[in-house]
């Protein structure tokens, strides 16, 4: 790729489920920072408290959040459903203590947005100006396909249309493309319209997590029309697999063969001591990298902390990311107009921080963000506060989580997951 753009740094982390996040994560100066979804455990109004502290932790002043299906309060009609699905079984005032008001755990985060914490709520495309020069496009949406109607920013299998413009940098979304770091006992349970968009629209990056056993990165050669690819009667038939490769997986840090030598073995077991002391997996993809992304490249990176799936580690590793941004233009002092409505597109200037190696460093201050209209939730119900249901049958903590749990309803036609 040309050398027209800006080195940016990212941090990528998704299920985190109000796990503590690496220190050298943490610690490490980058220029934004993004969370894919399923900060909390369970919804509760206490977790969300708890993920804004953990966000608060991180050395970036531009923090982009989207949430995920464990984070189903924020769906303000689910918790409307899943509330009046148990009001006959639970106590209501047991439900606000424990999961809070309709909209309260929205508005937590929306008030955190002086700290640099932009709650990505509404799906669509947001701009940002990086104080390193760049011009920062984002698509961003929470929406994943599911057999269950209960969790939140769920949808029927192939019932959901993903709309990314073909100048976005960056999608982040909680769930992954069908075919790309997806798998799950030998199964692949990604969105195959996503995947169709994302492969239309052709961004420099995409983010999620979502599928614990996926965590990995994988940079994405796109077929071009009427290529020859003998790899192309595969999962994914528009990706180029001869000309794509992993760049790290479970299974290839973790993974000893037959025909792995000892010092082959060694090297691997050091290898996975120096990554759990740094605390972050790193890759570089700018033009002065060895690997630096050409136009009809893709990197695709599962960031899901937690591995409490399939996998054979607890904690998986966040991720750091170097791409070239483009230059913020020089003839304007306000940014494009961007999609789909200017009060989806909220502008922010935080202080970014060089590119650089790793490096222990203090946490810099915040500035104050530029005034920005405030997103909206997606669905037009939504109050800030609202009355529970009227108080029925006392429940405890432990009965109320059971009786939530236990009204899953599987959605019988859908094959997605």
């Amino acid at each position: 790729m040309a050398s027209t753009g800006i080195a940016t740094r990212f941090l990528v982390i998704s299920d985190t489920h109000v796990k503590e996040i690496p220190r050298g994560a943490c610690e490490l100066p980058v220029d934004v920072a993004i969370h894919c979804g399923n900060f909390t455990e369970e919804s509760g109004i206490d977790e969300y408290r708890t993920a804004l502290e953990q966000l608060r932790e991180i050395t970036a002043l531009l923090k982009l959040v989207v949430p995920g299906n464990c984070d189903w309060t924020m769906d303000v009609p689910t918790f409307r459903e899943n509330v009046g699905r148990v009001s006959h079984r639970v106590d209501a005032a047991a439900v606000r203590k424990e999961y809070g008001e309709y909209g309260e755990a929205v508005e937590l985060f929306l008030d955190a947005k002086a700290e640099g914490i932009q709650l990505l709520l509404v799906e669509g495309t947001y701009k940002f100006k990086l104080d390193n020069g760049a011009l920062l496009s984002v698509y961003a949406s929470p929406f994943t396909p599911s057999d269950f109607d209960t969790m939140g920013f769920q949808y029927f299998s192939g019932d959901h249309s993903f709309d990314i413009p073909t100048n976005v940098d960056v999608v982040i979304t909680h769930g992954p493309p069908h075919g790309i770091l997806d798998m799950v006992a030998e199964r692949r349970r990604g969105c195959p319209k996503l995947l169709r968009a994302i492969a239309r629209a052709q961004p420099k990056l995409h983010c999620f997590g979502h599928i614990y056993d996926g965590w990995g990165a994988k940079l994405v050669t796109w077929r071009k029309e009427n290529e020859d690819d003998d790899s192309a009667s595969g999962s994914t038939p528009i990706v180029n697999n001869n000309k794509s490769r992993i760049i790290e997986n479970i299974s290839t840090l973790t993974t000893i063969t037959d025909f792995d030598t000892l010092n082959m073995v060694y090297a691997k077991l050091d290898k996975l001591d120096q990554l759990d002391t740094r605390g972050y997996i790193y890759t570089g993809h700018c033009a002065v990298d060895k690997k630096p992304l050409k136009p009809n490249q893709t990197l695709f990176v599962n960031a899901a902390v937690d591995g409490t799936g399939d996998t054979v580690v607890e904690t998986q590793l966040p991720w750091i990311v170097d791409i070239d941004l483009p230059l913020i233009p020089t003839n304007t002092n306000v940014l494009p107009t961007s999609e789909p409505t200017p009060e989806q597109t909220p502008e922010q200037t935080p202080e970014a921080t060089p590119r650089q190696a790793p490096r222990d460093t203090a946490t810099v201050s915040l500035p104050t963000p530029e005034a920005t209209p405030e997103p909206t939730p997606r669905h037009g119900d939504e109050e800030a506060t609202a009355f529970l249901p009227p108080v029925r049958i006392p429940a405890t903590m432990q009965q109320l989580r059971s009786v939530f749990t236990s009204t899953r309803r599987p959605r019988r036609w859908s094959t997605a997951f």
